[in-house]
């Protein structure tokens, strides 16, 4: 019978399995993370200050391979300063972002790193 005596093939799926396993952890921090954040926005104070808009900016992901750009997603955030000078940055909805402007001035009410609305003044 043929026999292979070589040690790649002892060692490639070990690799394999040692890459495996890195990738189902990376997954599984990131869900942690999230849920953890998630709690710690549950059971922080709904808080609202008085703020000012001082800038907006998007993040565009492309998905597709190489020049062929078959999707994109937008996300939309916004930078307010509160009246003691903190600066928050929110992920909010397009709709909103829309509708907002650098400069606006209004009632900011956020829960944590959770974002739960903007009223501004007229």
């Amino acid at each position: 019978m043929f026999e292979v005596e070589d040690p790649v093939f002892d060692i490639v799926p070990a690799i394999i399995g040692i890459i495996f396993v890195i990738v189902i952890g990376i997954f599984v921090v990131a869900i942690v993370r999230g849920i953890a954040q998630w709690q710690r926005n549950n059971h922080a104070e709904q808080e609202s200050h008085r703020a000012c808009i001082v800038t907006k900016r998007i993040d565009v992901d492309h998905y597709g391979n190489g020049d062929n750009v078959s999707s994109s997603t937008t996300t939309y955030y916004v930078t307010f300063e509160l009246e003691n000078g903190e600066r928050r940055e929110f992920r909010v909805s397009g709709k909103l972002y829309g509708q907002l402007a650098e400069k606006d001035q209004g009632e900011l009410q956020f829960q944590g790193t959770r974002f739960l609305s903007f009223q501004r003044n007229v």
